[in-house]
């Protein structure tokens, strides 16, 4: 998928190379919902009250997701 240079250098700092852990806390009053899955392993991620996060590296999505629906959508 195609996606904006600051979201794909994001992602690779957050899930690949790990030189930093993911920005941003959880509203509480937001709930995403959908399936999603983790960048760096693949694993289903679990949506709770700390934020969507992979179970297996224990790594938060929350900061991307937004940019990932708005900007970067693929669903028809």
């Amino acid at each position: 998928m195609y996606m904006s240079k600051v979201v794909e250098s994001g992602l690779r700092e957050v899930f690949i190379d790990r030189s930093r852990p993911a920005h941003g806390k959880r509203n509480p009053s937001l709930l995403w919902g959908g399936h999603w899955f983790c960048p760096a392993c693949a694993g289903a991620l679990v949506e709770g009250v700390e934020g969507v996060k992979c179970e297996a590296c224990g790594l938060y999505l929350d900061e991307f997701i937004f940019a990932l629906i708005e900007r970067h959508s693929h669903i028809r």
